[in-house]
């Protein structure tokens, strides 16, 4: 069974969050599982919400970026 949307372009971001006591970073098993899976079409980036800080892992690029939380709030968009 595939998994995501069949009709329309990729979505930009999916994301996961870590709870109160687990890893505060992406883990190398949500890495491998983003990598085997970056050729379904799922989304452009992967962003993993920690308590205290914001993973960005883009599996094309395998680029990883860490932020801060204050970081990445301070980089989103103003609502309006």
């Amino acid at each position: 069974m595939a998994i995501g949307s069949p009709a329309g372009p990729p979505a930009r971001a999916t994301l996961h969050a870590h709870g109160p006591g687990e890893l505060p970073f992406i883990t190398p098993s949500d890495i491998c599982t983003l990598l085997l899976y970056q050729h379904q079409g799922l989304a452009r980036e992967h962003i993993v919400l920690g308590e205290q800080y914001i993973s960005c892992f883009v599996p094309h690029t395998r680029r990883l970026s860490l932020l801060t939380r204050a970081e990445f709030e301070a980089r989103q968009p103003k609502q309006r």
